[in-house]
């Protein structure tokens, strides 16, 4: 039965000719000089343990905020997903980021499913400027 083993959240995933699964911009954390604001694209890749050949998969994904709220993007053509082989990959379009705090990136195949949560920070444009030098 097919199940999933693991979610990464990352800016860039695509997979290469192999059909192997390659992430930029793995993310642990966010941070973000204020708030509310919208990742223009961020990007999970979803891998699925003994996927069934040919099958449709009945995979959702749901982002949510610190309190709960969904997060997911609006509008037609911002969540896009791409199946290939053991690997899901799933874009994110324009998501909103509404508060500090870990977001819950979850995947979902039937009734199980698998979260990892991204903390987000807000660093002022002052403390930026002091990291730099």
């Amino acid at each position: 039965m097919p199940h999933i083993d693991w979610v990464i959240v990352a800016d860039l995933a695509f997979l290469d000719r192999q059909m192997r699964p390659c992430m930029v911009g793995v993310r642990t954390r966010l941070v973000v000089p204020a708030l509310p604001v919208v990742l223009r694209q961020l990007m999970m890749v979803v891998h699925v343990i003994e996927p069934a050949p040919g099958e449709a998969m009945d995979l959702g994904v749901v982002v949510s905020t610190p309190t709960g709220r969904l997060a997911m993007p609006d509008g037609p053509g911002n969540v896009l997903m791409e199946m290939a082989e053991e690997h899901v990959l799933v874009t994110l379009r324009d998501l909103p980021l509404t508060e500090e705090g870990p977001y819950r990136f979850a995947a979902y195949l039937g009734e199980y499913g698998v979260v990892v949560d991204v903390p987000v920070f807000v660093v002022p444009t002052e403390l930026r400027s002091m990291e730099a030098h």
